[in-house]
């Protein structure tokens, strides 16, 4: 069971991931398994071209979380909210 709040449900390839507010993302492939991305999710987009998970946060920063868990800072602004993200083509 996830505890707390969900801001995104998305499957990346055939494993589901859940972004939760507390900026944690779990997996569940071959058992339980969570990286962090921000310190607080505001917003979550699923890039379904580029099979990636995109978070914004209350940290400033911007993340992109794979299938396999791999965690890539896309972007920073310091003090402030990212409460939107999008992708775009070719990775960006």
């Amino acid at each position: 069971d996830l505890e707390g709040h969900c801001i995104a449900a998305v499957f990346l390839g055939d494993v589901p991931h859940f972004a939760m507010a507390d900026g944690a993302v779990h997996r569940l492939d071959h058992g339980h398994k969570t990286v962090q991305a921000n310190d607080g999710v505001l917003a979550a987009f699923h890039d379904a071209a580029n099979d990636r998970l995109i978070t914004g946060g209350e940290d400033g920063k911007v993340f992109a979380v794979k299938a396999g868990g791999e965690v890539t800072e896309l972007a920073s602004a310091a003090k402030k909210w990212i409460t939107s993200v999008a992708a775009g083509p070719q990775g960006a």
